[in-house]
């Protein structure tokens, strides 16, 4: 989590003509609403949650926000897959929390989640999206794919053994290779106009990074400031010659930072909406609508993992600027513990349950020192 500091002050003029300075005044204002019980705690007042009588209510915190950058419905394209009767049901849900987004029905019975061949990936996946933004001039208006419960996962391996992804040490072991091709579907989906498996050359055939699907390549939106729509879409079609990096992954530019801020534009963001049960995802849905974060005692948890500092600092740098700005339920943690919701969720010596509440975890992305 990279900490941003916001180029946005408030001046007020020369004295000029003995007219006196404007200052930067922040104006009170009111704080309305009604108390309730929020049964399906999704912050909205459905029928059957009865108001709460002689509750005091707290403004804990106040700043000034920058203007609104958010993404349009129409620029979210969600994914699902109508044969999947779970999929359908997410899609349907999501819809009509968020009228306007933008949706594409895959229709294939032979998509299941878990894993996928890379041919698969390309001709069931893919291919089809490409097709639905490329007839409907939406390549550039679509930044964000949401894909839903009943899509595959990962991408199988190439080389090797095809479910390497699944192992560790056999992923670990093919990345040193310089021949890691198995992907998520989500990540892979980022790229969606790039043929990483055809290129360069003659493409994948087995050897140390002989194509663009071998091990991983640089995020060229990690560290920018400006939002993504703010970045120039109009190359996103175009194939782009990656840079090897040390026969370990590819960059954007052959420069230390290896991509610039226009690169940013050339990827589409990717989220998943999932969950064990479409219960489970209906209700996160519900809980995203209207966001209620208490920087008292809704905690932000920064996961390190003390034997490499992926992060190259930014946890430690973040957790001083949030107890700075009085959010004082933040969590650093640097223990080799594998962190978990709810006790005995997970099977595991190493596992540590979480209490109360949890607006943000940040992690590298591995469960650390799980035995399972």
């Amino acid at each position: 989590m990279a900490s941003i500091q916001s180029k946005w002050q408030m001046r007020g003029p020369p004295a000029w003509r003995g007219l006196e300075p404007l200052e930067a005044r922040l104006l009170l204002s009111a704080v309305e609403g009604t108390a309730f019980r929020d049964l399906d705690r999704d912050g909205i007042q459905d029928t059957g949650e009865p108001g709460l009588r002689g509750v005091t209510v707290e403004l804990f915190q106040t700043s000034q926000l920058l203007p609104d950058k958010g993404l349009e419905p129409n620029q979210v394209l969600v994914i699902y897959n109508s044969t999947h009767d779970d999929g359908l049901a997410v899609f349907d849900h999501y819809r009509s929390r968020r009228p306007g987004v933008l949706g594409f029905d895959l229709n294939d019975p032979t998509l299941t989640p878990g894993n996928i061949s890379r041919a698969g990936f390309q001709s069931k996946v893919r291919d089809p999206i490409r097709a639905h933004l490329a007839t409907n001039a939406l390549e550039q208006q679509v930044v964000v794919l949401v894909l839903t419960k009943g899509l595959p996962h990962r991408i199988r391996n190439l080389a090797g053994t095809p479910n390497a992804g699944d192992a560790p040490a056999d992923a670990t072991a093919l990345f040193e290779e310089g021949n890691a091709t198995y992907a998520s579907v989500d990540s892979e989906l980022t790229l969606l106009w790039q043929d990483l498996g055809d290129r360069p050359g003659s493409g994948e055939g087995g050897g140390l990074m002989d194509s663009f699907s071998d091990n991983l390549i640089t995020n060229p939106y990690y560290g920018q400031l400006k939002s993504i729509t703010d970045h120039g879409r109009s190359n996103i079609t175009k194939p782009f010659t990656f840079r090897n990096r040390d026969d370990l992954l590819w960059t954007w530019r052959s420069s230390r930072s290896g991509a610039k801020a226009s690169d940013a534009g050339r990827i589409y963001l990717t989220t998943r909406l999932d969950g064990a049960t479409v219960e489970d995802i209906l209700a996160m849905i519900n809980r995203a609508q209207n966001p209620v974060y208490n920087p008292v005692t809704d905690r932000i948890i920064l996961d390190a993992f003390p034997p490499a500092d992926f992060d190259e600092g930014d946890y430690a740098a973040t957790a001083v600027v949030l107890a700075a700005e009085s959010y004082t339920a933040v969590t650093h943690d640097t223990t080799t513990d594998f962190l978990i919701g709810t006790t005995g969720s997970v099977a595991d010596p190493n596992a540590t349950a979480v209490a109360g509440s949890v607006a943000v975890l940040a992690s590298y992305g591995g469960n650390h020192a799980a035995s399972n």
